[in-house]
């Protein structure tokens, strides 16, 4: 026997070196691997790989043969003979404890893997030893078994505390009790190797003492805003208490922080690493009371500091800081309450002090920052904004913190972070301050204003620091990294994302201290206000052309700055105007009167100086033209913020006739301003923006002046000759159509005989290429004219759709005039429709137009028109149409098409009246006959999504159509009346069809379809009705069992368990009784005992979190006894 294992180990060797070798074929691997395979499926095969193990020195031997033992372990382990696996468990222990010095790490980590998993199923019944074991190898005498009981512990409290899925509920949870009976020894026993660790070098692990605060003052310019002449009144002026205690905390002595020797010896390191791992992974299950301690707290914060003594020069240090402060985060994110809490949060906030004071201290600078790692930083700042948003209130109403000082050196840390991403972070931190602040000022009003008066200094020094830190003639290195030419996913540059959320940050402070904020603000305006009306000075004339002055691309630069900045305070401006509305209004109204009035003077000195169009004597790398666009265009949407405050203005002087002359030159003069850009049209950007000011001018302030004044008015006979793109054309015909479309607020005489002549030879001489193409000769026979005509049908539709939906939430008498100069164009739109129909793009356009003209004039249109256009749609846009589109695989656009027409349709049967009821059966036909069929078998599709929205509406909106419901029915839940079904062939094909989606992977439309069924039970009891359960009930509950069981869909579990709850709880006794037996008959790979077993331990709870929670388990069961029943071929191979 022995001779043949030799062999046999002898030809292993031989045939994993062959498999391994640079020179074997994959053919021959093929082969090889087939007859390891056959060899590990041999129900004897781990007798032949324990001998192995012990009997080679091959690496890739040792490897095979734990993973063949590996597979037996996982597969086989229950069926196997009692002594067999105690002779398993104790060969694998004793390898492992003979060769853990010598052998590779990949092999002790996968014997220490074997043996965890061996003690999923054992211990303690069967290996009670295990994890004494381990708690005894947790001892500092050998530092070799040190290491390898922190390995075998971390290995654990992976697989033991939180197992994977594949064990039995009642054994993961019998292993979390096991687990958390040992954690406070383990706990003990990491903070004891800690605290070892830093003793071997440390001469006192005593934590530092807690800071305290003088009345002193000292002098420091770090904070202070008085060297820079934008901001010349910063409340950080020197000797103020925020400035003094700060200077405080920092000159505080250090002197009883831990000497440590770095770098720390390999030994160290590793015990250091692995402890922390330990800890950092028991937080995420064990309950903290029975781990955390003030000594371990303390033994966290030292390590965690040790990146900051090191001055990010040890790699080491980096790595234990890192993991410090990951396990020190961990504690705070599951927001730890234990009994002693005052002292945890004394000692947290202590430590937490210290290094954030060791982190900034005797910096004027970010010089220590930069040294530091940046993942470290990450950590550091997570670890503030979890302590700031889960324990700022608790300190706040602890007298004994200093937390005004630990605002201080937040500051400090936030402003000298050297990473951007890393200023967002702390923004946060200071976003959830101002929201803690203005949540007790809402809910305690008295505490909150006391709040409020003692960090009024604080926040006011974090807005002057804001401001300086998005200016770039302040702060140009930083701001010169950030990208103002890639848009991202919110459709915002990065330089737009980071001044936005300044601005955002500081709108918020100015909503608690509105005055202060704005008296702040008002410096930097104005002066970069006087700065812009003043670079007129600066233009010269050279041979007849206008040309700057300067000489240097230095001096180019400098100009460049102050325009970047002069738009970023535009921009500021424009957002402060949300702070001068509603009962803001008046009392601020004079100070917003001189915000519209100075914005007024710039919009007017820009239009009229037209710098852009200004050249430089010289070749510049700097883009001096297109700053100051951006400086005019941001005027102008300043103004167009403001238009809402000129609207309020407007209404007020309807009541107080002082403000009436007021608001009628100050809206005459801004839109003489804009109208000169538009007439202009020698910057298409600006062009762009001033037609968006008049759309929203003459869209919220509606002031009827404007028809008579004649810079306006000469637009409507110039806008067909202005040079103007597409869509700036667009915006000013709707800016020109609201003035005499749109109800005039606060007037008794609105002049609608007077806008419709308007209105209608505007548009007729606006239009008329496009209604000329209903006589153009041969024009529906020639193909050619009818591509010619295409971009101007396009663009027509554009301009009329934007006509009719400006009108949706306006009076019936508009709607009644956008209805009556438009239904010559909808008539000539529909004759169009079937000459277009193979046309994507006009198709595309024409039921966007549609769409728009169904949902705002369905009433003005009346019945017969809709049903002649609708029947247009239907019989143009049948079954050919859209094979040759969905079978053909067209590209996106014919897609978006009949996404287009399914859209209309959605919106048809969603309204109510006979008109629209009539299409109901029409609908159904074509989605369940024509386009189901057509995108059934697709696994993705785009239609898919729009397809099911079509028929959840079509449920939601006309179940009528299917149950005969009436006022009884829903007072008498046992009436029978309720469930009479009437087109039921037509509801079980859409029941059928949304069933089938639950058996494809398309998990958007399966999340889409669950929400249908949920939202249709909820609103009419659909899984009530006989239909549903008799028919369709089992099945959709056998889909979702099967699809929780496969675990395909597993990010739906929550939502797929509530829809099964639902369906059950229809009958609970039926499900328990009948369905849950049933379904389990079906299930393959369980014996008749399991699914008694499983049966029986489905508890029959009938309120949902405990019925949910039973299914997690009966399902997790059900895959476990599967894999245990997982059988493996059985067989004999020899080498």
């Amino acid at each position: 026997m022995a001779d043949e294992n030799s062999s046999n180990l002898r030809a292993l060797e031989a045939l994993m070196d062959e498999f391994f070798s640079p020179t074997t074929t994959n053919a021959r691997k093929a082969e090889i691997e087939k007859v390891l395979s056959n060899f590990s499926g041999q129900s004897a095969a781990w007798k032949d790989c324990l001998y192995f193990l012990t009997s080679t020195n091959n690496h890739y031997v040792c490897m095979f043969s734990l993973t063949t033992l590996e597979t037996f372990i996982h597969r086989r382990w229950v069926g196997m003979l009692g002594s067999d696996r105690a002779e398993i468990r104790t060969n694998l222990n004793n390898f492992l404890f003979q060769h853990h010095t010598t052998a590779p790490q990949f092999i002790k980590n996968k014997l220490i893997k074997l043996l965890v998993d061996i003690a999923r199923s054992d211990w303690p019944h069967f290996y009670p030893e295990f994890f004494t074991q381990i708690l005894s190898l947790l001892t500092p005498s050998t530092p070799s078994t040190t290491t390898l009981g922190l390995t075998m512990l971390l290995t654990s409290s992976e697989e033991l505390a939180t197992p994977r899925e594949d064990i039995s509920t009642s054994r993961a949870t019998e292993l979390r009790k096991l687990m958390t009976a040992q954690v406070s020894h383990i706990s003990l026993s990491l903070t004891s190797l800690l605290e070892l660790v830093l003793d071997k070098d440390s001469q006192s692990r005593t934590p530092p003492p807690s800071p305290s605060v003088s009345n002193d003052s000292e002098d420091s310019n770090s904070m202070d805003g008085s060297n820079i002449p934008v901001f010349t009144s910063s409340p950080l002026h020197t000797g103020s208490l925020l400035h003094a205690a700060s200077l405080k905390v920092l000159s505080h002595s250090r002197k009883s922080s831990p000497v440590v020797q770095l770098p720390l010896d390999q030994q160290s390191r590793d015990i250091a690493q692995l402890c922390l791992k330990c800890l950092a992974h028991i937080f995420t299950w064990a309950n903290l009371s029975l781990t955390v301690s003030s000594r371990l707290i303390n033994v966290l914060f030292q390590y965690a500091s040790l990146e900051v003594k090191s001055q990010g020069s040890d790699d080491v240090s980096t790595q234990l800081s890192v993991l410090a402060m990951g396990a020190i985060n961990e504690i705070i994110y599951k927001n730890f309450v234990p009994q002693d809490f005052n002292d945890y949060l004394v000692i947290m906030f202590r430590n937490s002090f210290h290094l954030l004071q060791s982190l900034v201290m005797d910096q004027s600078n970010s010089a220590k920052l930069a040294e530091l790692d940046e993942t470290y930083i990450e950590k550091m700042t997570e670890f503030l904004r979890l302590f700031v948003s889960i324990h700022l209130r608790r300190c706040e109403q602890n007298p004994q913190f200093p937390l005004l000082e630990f605002l201080a050196l937040m500051f400090k840390y936030s402003f000298q972070q050297i990473n951007l991403q890393g200023f967002f972070s702390c923004l946060e931190i200071w976003s959830g301050v101002v929201d803690y602040i203005q949540g007790s000022l809402e809910t305690r009003k008295e505490t909150g204003v006391a709040l409020l008066a003692k960090y009024q200094e604080a926040l006011l020094s974090l807005v002057v620091e804001l401001l300086k830190k998005v200016q770039f003639r302040l702060n140009s290195r930083q701001l010169a990294q950030l990208d103002n030419e890639a848009v991202t996913a919110d459709g915002n540059t990065e330089w737009q994302q980071f001044l936005s959320t300044i601005i955002e940050l500081v709108m918020k402070v100015a909503e608690l201290l509105p005055e202060e904020v704005l008296r702040i603000i008002d410096i930097g305006w104005r002066e970069t206000s006087q700065t812009y009306l003043g670079l007129e000075k600066l233009v010269c004339d050279k041979e007849g052309n206008r040309v700057f002055s300067l000489q240097t691309d230095q001096e180019v630069d400098k100009l460049t700055a102050v325009l970047r900045d002069f738009s970023s305070l535009l921009q500021l401006t424009g957002r402060l105007s949300a702070m001068f509305l509603g009962q803001n209004f008046l009392p601020r109204l004079k100070i917003g009167l001189e915000y519209v009035k100075q914005l007024l003077v710039l919009a007017t000195f820009g239009s009229k100086h037209k710098l852009w169009t200004v050249n430089l004597t010289f070749n510049s790398k700097y883009k001096l033209n297109s700053s100051f666009v951006n400086c005019h265009s941001q005027t102008m949407a300043a103004l167009k913020a403001w238009c809402h405050w000129l609207a309020a203005l407007h209404s007020e002087s309807l009541q107080d006739s002082t403000y009436t002359w007021v608001c009628s030159d100050l809206t005459s003069s801004i839109v003489k301003a804009v109208v000169m850009v538009i007439k202009d049209t020698s910057s298409p950007e600006l062009t762009h923006s001033a037609a968006h000011f008049l759309v929203t001018l003459t869209g919220t302030v509606r002031p009827p002046s404007i028809w008579k004044l004649k810079d306006f008015t000469d637009l409507y006979n110039m806008v067909h000759h202005l040079n103007l793109q597409n869509e700036a054309h667009r915006l000013l015909v709707r800016s020109l159509c609201n003035v005499l479309l749109l109800h005039w607020p606060g007037i008794q005489e609105q002049k609608w005989e007077d806008r419709r002549k308007h209105l209608t030879k505007f548009l007729r001489d606006l239009t008329e290429p496009f209604r000329a193409l209903k006589t153009q000769t041969n024009f529906t026979t020639d193909r050619n004219l009818q591509q010619q005509a295409e971009p101007l049908i396009i663009h027509t539709l554009q301009l009329l759709g934007d006509l009719v939906e400006n009108v949706l939430n306006e009076v019936t008498q508009t709607k009644k005039l956008c209805h009556d100069i438009t239904r010559d164009y909808i008539e000539t739109s529909l004759w169009l429709f079937p000459l277009f129909v193979h046309s994507s793009m006009v198709c595309e356009e024409m039921f966007n137009f549609f769409h728009t003209v169904f949902d705002v004039l369905k009433t003005q249109m009346g019945a017969p028109f809709v049903e002649q256009a609708v029947q247009t749609f239907f019989s143009l846009f049948g079954q050919n149409q859209l094979t040759e589109v969905i079978l053909q695989k067209k590209g996106p656009t014919e897609t978006k098409v009949v996404e287009k027409f399914l859209s209309i349709l959605t919106f048809i049967v969603s309204e109510p009246g006979t008109t629209f009821r009539k299409f109901v059966a029409s609908t159904l036909a074509l989605c369940l006959d024509n386009i189901y069929p057509l995108v059934v078998d697709q696994p993705t599709s785009d239609l898919k999504g729009p397809l099911y929205n079509l028929l959840y509406h079509t449920l939601l909106h006309n179940w009528n159509f299917f149950f005969k419901s009436n006022l009884k029915s829903f007072n008498n839940l046992n009436n029978n009346n309720a469930d009479e079904i009437e087109n039921k062939d037509a509801f079980l094909g859409v029941m059928k069809a949304i069933g089938q989606s639950f058996l494809q992977p398309d998990i958007a439309v399966f999340s889409q379809n669950v929400a249908t069924l949920e939202h249709l039970n909820s609103k009419w009891r659909l899984y009530s009705k006989t239909v549903f359960k008799e028919t369709l009930l089992a099945e959709f509950l056998s889909v979702f069992l099967r699809v929780l069981i496969a675990k395909s869909h597993n990010l739906l579990k929550e939502e797929i368990g509530t829809a099964v709850f639902n369906m059950g709880s229809t009958d609970f006794p039926t499900f328990f009784g009948k369905f849950i037996p049933q379904f389990l008959v079906g299930v393959d790979n369980l014996d008749d005992n399991q699914r008694q077993i499983l049966t029986g331990s489905f508890k029959p709870e009938s309120d949902m979190p405990s019925f949910v929670a039973n299914l997690d388990r009966f399902i997790n069961d059900l895959r476990y006894y599967q894999l245990v029943n997982a059988s493996v071929p059985q067989g004999s191979v020899k080498f």
